[in-house]
This record gives structure tokens, C-alpha cells and sequence, in this order.
């Protein structure tokens, strides 16, 4: 039988109802009557524990002011036996939203087994070992013009773990003390500076540079906590020591033969690093620091050690270092790379690729590799987080302002101005993004390539998390509707102490709502032509709010498909395949002098190149390629993408970030607040409740 539109409604709302009340009265058989619990999260075991969603829950353990133990050496409790690295959480307690330790654990251990947390060991025992209190995480994360895809990368991460992070441009850097409450790192105690390029460069010159690293430096020395990835934690280093600007945080260096031209293959010039690009060995050699705890030769879980495979691009391998510096792990192996131009860089091979380090009273860890990327890295990048937050902050970015009772309606309107705005974007977004991706697929931007121009690849990529992340917004609207009616419905039947936590999650919802309707001013200049030469159509202005963003996908779509594929295509044809081709011969025949037609049909001039061998002109094809100063075509195409890139970063995903981390926030409070409720009023009160929020909102019920 073919059901309607609306017999499906009635049926799902008739399946909400009745699914809900027996679900609600399961959730409490765990932890009443046994008295004052301890429990124990075995992160070691991997067959019925996820390490990233056991890490998740730690940190809305955190956010709620409960005490998390963090086991510096292993310990037996019960007749089992736990490493260390261990967590676990002692009770009674009280939330900071007073919610009673009885009923919040009673939630945690429902969510924890509807996450793959299907471990958490209890016992009233006490524990007595060596631990310290975690601190909770107030993580800034470095998000400007050198970071791109890899803030992306660190916050999608990030997001996984739980930990709720405030993005931090140079601009709101500068102009401002650390110490000063408008400034980003005031009320943070983790600073996170990914890979990309040097973004020291994204302060200018001068005053503002000097200021920005005086800035960071000074919140590090007076114990602030410094993680860094790849180019990150090369300006992390001894200014003394390396060749350009940095803050000076580690005394360390970097192996300078690895960018040395003399030692790369014929043609691949200062990008021999590109060779190395992929998953790459890293072996444990501090297996008893807290950032490396579950890693080394006695890791339980696969992939944890001894070897650790890490994804590279590029970062450093540390030298000449000081005093205050661990060794926490090593250059081991290449795993899939071109071997022949790996082994001309083999000195980072046994070198050290993560350092931990003390600058005053603060702590910095500093990868080479990237933990952020997909594989054993979750829990690795976690732990150095939580090893260098030693400051207590005390306030949350994610605070409302008020949380004093104000039923201002989530209007259909309030809602829909999201939804349309994602739908009207969708058709542009894709446009985008298929065109990126065909210019993937003409194969000139291969980044292990030292003329390949690479940023192809960041396009497609935006193009795939733009659509990621507008999707969760839609999900978030109306899910955020429906519960801001539900909790209305309820807030009468409870008592005030609850109360209060539902005024709490109104205003958190409220201002997801009121972001979307007001975005905060981006001071990034995007501007009409650049350096190389290149000129753009002129940019058609910020989103003041979510509607807006509709324009921007509408250009950076046109500027994509008008600009930037025809231009890909032209670099590969005439640039790109040509020093290939060229590179290929000088492998095999390198004094080969090729004929007129041949030197005319790669771009030469007969008249000056003519008796020219194939190295001579790989040696001059490749200068020109990449050439700085006048612009060659390669600095050209990268600057083309740097113009769409900075609208899709800063003018359009930069917001929907930020209103992701608000829903984040939103999704822990109400999660665990729906629980407590259903405690306080009965199974069958909550599920009326439910029942005609589902009728005002269907879409947000099954959300």
C-alpha cells in the first residue's frame, strides 16, 4: 500500500510517540543505589571502544565543570588493570548547569553506548595513582590567508573530539594585548597554528608582525599552550637559528639541506620536499609522555606503534635543539613515496618529528607531520591539547550573553531564511564544484609535482565541505526549532533549578538563530588584481547575513567556471605537460638537443635556445614556471585560486564555522538536558511533549 504525504507524517509522529516513552524509562538502570561511582574509560580497548568518541565525551565532561582524572602511570582498581593515559571521573558532583552527577552519568552512559563507547567501568573503590585534573580545553585556532584547507582539517578534527574552537584571524590580533578581554587569546588556553604556509606573513610587516608575535609569545611564556602542524611549528622556532621571522618559541631548528637546491633531483629545484608527500613512519620514542600515551611498542590498538604512519607534507625535521625539549616521536620511513627522491633528503630519516617544549610557564608540542589527517592521529593530536591546557578559563566563547527567560519564538521565518537560502545555493555550489573537480581531472595540479600548481585540489575540496557543511545547517535549523518548542512546552512542568538549565539551552538556541541573522564583520581585503598581474571581476561585498551568502556562491561559481578552468587548462597544456615531458627526457637522454620544431612546440625561442641539450632547458623551462619576480605562470595560477579560495574561507565558510561550533554546543546541552527532564516529569509527560513539538516541527523530530 502506498501511503501519502501526510499518512507518512501521522505515521513517523505516531512512531516518535510511541518509540519515545519505553526508550526514555530504559535509560535509567545504571549507576542508582550502588553508591559513590567511579568510572573508568579503557580507551586500550579498541574492539568495543571508539578513542575519538571516548575523547568526545571527556570533553562535554568538561564543558559541564566535571572533574576529569587523567592517569599519569598505570594503575589496578577491581583486579583490572589500566594504562596510563587512562580517564576517569569520580562521584557525586554537580554540573555546572546543576545537573546532579546520578542523573548526568545515567545520560553519559546511554550516549556513550549510542556512540561506540560500549565500555565504561565502574567501581567504588578508590583510586589511588598518580593523575592530574584535566583542564578544559579553550581552544583558539590560527584561520587566515596561509592556512586554507588546513584549518579546515584542524576543525573538523577538532569538532570530532569535542573540543568547541573559536576561529582567530590576524586581524584580531593585532591592535590588542593578549591580556586584554578583546583580544581572542584572553579567554583561551590552547592556541592551535595548523600547516600552510608561514602565517606570520598574514600580520604584514613591521609593527603589526612585531606586534602579533609579541602577542603569542608573551600569552605562551605566562602559560598558555602552543600545538602547532608542519609550517606551524616551523615558526615556532629559534629566531636566532632559523632564516626568517618567527615567534621564537622553541630552540630548535630545522634541517636546512632539505630545502638546499643542490641536492634535489635534476628540475625538481627547492621542492624536493614534494617527493615525500603521503603517509609516512613516525616512531614513538617517549611513550611515557602524556601525548603519547596509548603509542609505542606496547600499544594495544592497530596502527598505534611501534611505527605510527602520519601523513606528511613538507613540515620540519628538528635540529640543534636547547634545553626544556622531549623527542616525542621520529622520522622512521617513507611508506608509498617516490624512494629514489626521497632518499636525497634521507637526513631527516631518524630525526625528530615531534617535540614537546616549555617556553616560562607554558607548554608547546610541536608536530612535523599532521595528526589532524585521517588515521591514528585522533587521540595523539587530543592528548597534546590537553597536556599543554594548564590555564583555567573559566568562561565560554559559546555563552550566551543572558540566559534570563525570553520565549521569543523560533519563527518559521527565523527557520526558513535558512533553509531556502541552502536551497537556493545548492544548484551554484555544485557548478562550483564540478568545475573544480574537472580541473582536478586535468591532472596539472598533482601537489607531488614540483610544477604542479596544486590548488585545484583546495577548490574541490572547499566545493565538497561547503556542501558538508551547509547540509548540517539545514539539519541544525530545524532540528534547534523543534527543540526550542519541546523545551518551551516543558518548562512549566519542571522544577526551577531545571528551569534554569532550559533558559540556558533557549538562549544557546536563540543565538544560533541571531548569528544567522547578523554575521560579525570580516575585515579580510579581497582585492580586483594582485602582485602577479592578474585582474579579477571586482568583488561584490561581505554577507551581513546568512541570505547574502547566496550572491557570493553565485560568484565565486562564475568566477570558477569563467576564470579559473580555462586557466588551469591553458597552465597544464603549455606549462605543466611540457616540463614533464622535458623532465622525463633529461632522465634518460639529457644531452639531447632537440630540433627547431620541437623547441617551438614546448614555447621556445628558436633564436636564443637553438642547440640547447634537454637540461639546459628543464634548468630554464622550470625557472620560468616559478619564477617569483616578474610572476611566472605557475605563482599566477596560484594567485587566481587565492581570489576564490578567500571569498569561500573568509566571506562564506568562516560563518557557517561558527554557527557549526554554536550547534555543536547545542546539540551536547540539549542531549543531556532532554535526559534530565525525562527524569524529572516521567516518561509520559516528556513523550506528549515530544509528541506536539513533532506536530509544529516534523522535519525536527526525526533529525
Amino acid at each position: 500500500m502506498k501511503l501519502s504525504k501526510n499518512q507518512k507524517i501521522i505515521l513517523a509522529l505516531t512512531l516518535v510517540f510511541a518509540l519515545t516513552a519505553p526508550t526514555v524509562s530504559l535509560i535509567t538502570p545504571y549507576a542508582r543505589g550502588q553508591g559513590d561511582l567511579t568510572y573508568i574509560i579503557p580507551l586500550e580497548d579498541y574492539l568495543r571502544n571508539d578513542d575519538i568518541a571516548a575523547i568526545r565525551l571527556v570533553n562535554t565532561l568538561l564543558e559541564e565543570n566535571v572533574t576529569v582524572h587523567w592517569a599519569m602511570e598505570p594503575f589496578t582498581v577491581g583486579g583490572v588493570a589500566y594504562p596510563a593515559g587512562t580517564f576517569y571521573i569520580e562521584t557525586p558532583f554537580t554540573t555546572r548547569n546543576n545537573i546532579s552527577s546520578d542523573v548526568f552519568m545515567e545520560w553519559f552512559m546511554w550516549v556513550a553506548k549510542t556512540n561506540r563507547v560500549l565500555r565504561v567501568d565502574t567501581t567504588t573503590e578508590k583510586i589511588t595513582v598518580n593523575s592530574t585534573t584535566l583542564v578544559t580545553p579553550r581552544v583558539v585556532l590560527f584561520y587566515d590567508k596561509s592556512t586554507y584547507d588546513n584549518a579546515i582539517n584542524h576543525y573538523e578534527r577538532f569538532l570530532s573530539l569535542g573540543f568547541k574552537v573559536k576561529l582567530a584571524t590576524a586581524d584580531s590580533m593585532v591592535g590588542v594585548w593578549w591580556n586584554d578581554t578583546a583580544h581572542p587569546l584572553y579567554d583561551a588556553n590552547v592556541f592551535i597554528m595548523p600547516g600552510g604556509a608561514l602565517h606570520l606573513w598574514s600580520f604584514g610587516w613591521g609593527d603589526e608582525a612585531t606586534w602579533a608575535i609579541q602577542n603569542i609569545t608573551e600569552w605562551v611564556y605566562h602559560g598558555g599552550g602552543y600545538v602547532s602542524v608542519c609550517a606551524g611549528s616551523s615558526e615556532a622556532l629559534n629566531s636566532t637559528k632559523t632564516t626568517y621571522t618567527t615567534l621564537d618559541l622553541v630552540d630548535a631548528d630545522y634541517h636546512r639541506e632539505w630545502f638546499d637546491d643542490t641536492l634535489a633531483p635534476a628540475g625538481y629545484g627547492a621542492n624536493e620536499w614534494k617527493a615525500l608527500i603521503g603517509p609516512i613512519l613516525i616512531s614513538v620514542e617517549a611513550p611515557e609522555h602524556p601525548v603519547m600515551f596509548g603509542y609505542g611498542e606496547n600499544a594495544v590498538r592497530p596502527g598505534y606503534g611501534p611505527l605510527v604512519p602520519l601523513y606528511y607534507y613538507g613540515g620540519p625535521a628538528y635540529t640543534d635543539m636547547g634545553e626544556n625539549i622531549t623527542v616525542l616521536g621520529n622520522y622512521s620511513a617513507p611508506i608509498s613515496q617516490n624512494l629514489a627522491a626521497a632518499g636525497i633528503a634521507n637526513s631527516i630519516w631518524g630525526e625528530p618529528a615531534i617535540i614537546a617544549a616549555q617556553r616560562g610557564n607554558g607548554r608547546i608540542v610541536a608536530f612535523g607531520p599532521h595528526p589532524e589527517w585521517p588515521g591514528p592521529g585522533a587521540r595523539l593530536h587530543a592528548q597534546a591539547v590537553f597536556w599543554v591546557a594548564q590555564k583555567r578559563v573559566d568562561t565560554s566563547f559559546l555563552d550566551p550573553a543572558s540566559t534570563m527567560y525570553n520565549p521569543v519564538e523560533i519563527t518559521y521565518s527565523r527557520v526558513n531564511s535558512i533553509l531556502s537560502t541552502i536551497d537556493a545555493v545548492m544548484p551554484y555550489l555544485e557548478s562550483f564544484t564540478r568545475t573544480a573537480t574537472a580541473m582536478v581531472n586535468l591532472r596539472g595540479g598533482d601537489h607531488y609535482n614540483p610544477a604542479g600548481m596544486w590548488f585545484d585540489e583546495v577548490v574541490m575540496y572547499y566545493g565538497l565541505k561547503l556542501t558538508e557543511h551547509l547540509t548540517t545547517l539545514k539539519r541544525d535549523a530545524v532540528k534547534f526549532q523543534y527543540e526550542y518548542y519541546k523545551l518551551n512546552l516543558l518548562r512549566s512542568s519542571v522544577s526551577a533549578k531545571t528551569q534554569a538549565v532550559i533558559d540556558y539551552a533557549l538562549a544557546l538556541i536563540d543565538s544560533f538563530f541571531n548569528y544567522s541573522e547578523s554575521f560579525p564583520v570580516d575585515n579580510h581585503f579581497i582585492d580586483d588584481s594582485d602582485w602577479t598581474g592578474n585582474v579579477f571581476a571586482p568583488y561584490i561585498g561581505d554577507a551581513a547575513d546568512f541570505t547574502d551568502l547566496l550572491g557570493l556562491f553565485i560568484f565565486i561559481e562564475n568566477e570558477t567556471v569563467e576564470l579559473l578552468y580555462p586557466s588551469a587548462f591553458n597552465y597544464t597544456r603549455e606549462y605543466y605537460r611540457v616540463y614533464n615531458e622535458i623532465l622525463s627526457l633529461n632522465r634518460t637522454t639529457p644531452s639531447l638537443t632537440p630540433d627547431n620544431a620541437t623547441l617551438i612546440r614546448w614555447g621556445f625561442d628558436p633564436s636564443i635556445y637553438a642547440g640547447s641539450n634537454i637540461t639546459t632547458l628543464l634548468v630554464d623551462f622550470y625557472a620560468n614556471i616559478t619564477a617569483v619576480w616578474p610572476a611566472g605562470p605557475l605563482y599566477k595560477m596560484y594567485y587566481m585560486f587565492y581570489h576564490t579560495l578567500d571569498i569561500c574561507q573568509f566571506k562564506i565558510d568562516q560563518f557557517l564555522l561558527n554557527m557549526i561550533t554554536i550547534g555543536d554546543r547545542i546539540r551536547d546541552v540539549t542531549s543531556y538536558l532532554d535526559h534530565a527532564i525525562a527524569m524529572e516529569v516521567g516518561a509520559w509527560a516528556y513523550a506528549v511533549a515530544e509528541w506536539q513539538a513533532a506536530v509544529y516541527q516534523p522535519a525536527g523530530a526525526l533529525t
